[in-house]
């Protein structure tokens, strides 16, 4: 099953890190929010939209996790500025889509959570 969270309406983070510990595949932009894949299993795979040269810190922390990692690189909206905190930016979504399909595992229920 897809789940997809509005940053605006977010549940709980007792919620938030259970729904982490069930994916196999999270999609996110960079930001602290990612940092819940500490709750994943071991299989899952983490695919960042970063935009320009963010810092490595969410490739370090999966690495670091035994997750797998895959960032796609976002562009900045038209008519938005370069700054990745503030502005619109455009996701490939097809390259996304195939990225997180190529990636998907089915983790057993004895999967065992990253650290």
């Amino acid at each position: 099953a897809t789940r997809v969270f509005d940053a605006a309406r977010l549940p709980a983070p007792r919620r938030q890190l259970a729904e982490f510990a069930r994916a196999t595949v999270v999609v996110g932009a960079h930001g602290a929010g990612l940092t819940n894949v500490v709750a994943s299993p071991r299989c899952a795979t983490v695919v960042e939209v970063r935009f320009r040269d963010n810092p490595r810190s969410l490739e370090a922390l999966s690495e670091t996790l035994g997750l797998t990692y895959v960032a796609v690189r976002a562009a900045p909206a038209p008519g938005a500025g370069r700054d990745p905190h503030r502005d619109a930016m455009v996701a490939p979504v097809a390259e996304i889509v195939q990225v997180a399909g190529d990636n998907a595992r089915a983790c057993d229920g004895n999967a065992t959570r990253a650290a």
